[in-house]
């Protein structure tokens, strides 16, 4: 591939190189920033996740009580986050691999 030159699949940090190594590129130095907003994205996507889940676990026996519902049917709500949770990885992973 020519020097210049983004493909598809390179790696946030090839790009950011492409982009500071002299590379007038409007095209690597606009990927560049685009990795950089996803990276950021997907990491606060993934932390926020973690932090609504530890304020849902404690809420557990306030939800049963207010929803007058089971303990068994109660755990499903942190089973859903885990579920979630299991389905987006694969897509982080690949965005991550992508951009």
């Amino acid at each position: 591939m020519p020097s210049g030159e983004v493909g598809e699949g390179q790696g946030t940090a090839e790009i950011q190189a492409q982009a500071s190594s002299g590379s007038n590129s409007p095209s690597a130095q606009g990927k560049a920033k685009y990795a950089t907003k996803v990276l950021l994205t997907v990491t606060a996507v993934s932390l926020l996740v973690n932090y609504v889940e530890t304020m849902v676990i404690p809420g557990i026996p306030t939800i049963q009580k207010d929803f007058g519902t089971t303990a068994s049917i109660a755990s499903w709500i942190t089973s859903a986050f885990l579920i979630v949770g299991s389905a987006t990885a694969p897509l982080f992973g690949k965005m991550g691999d992508i951009y």
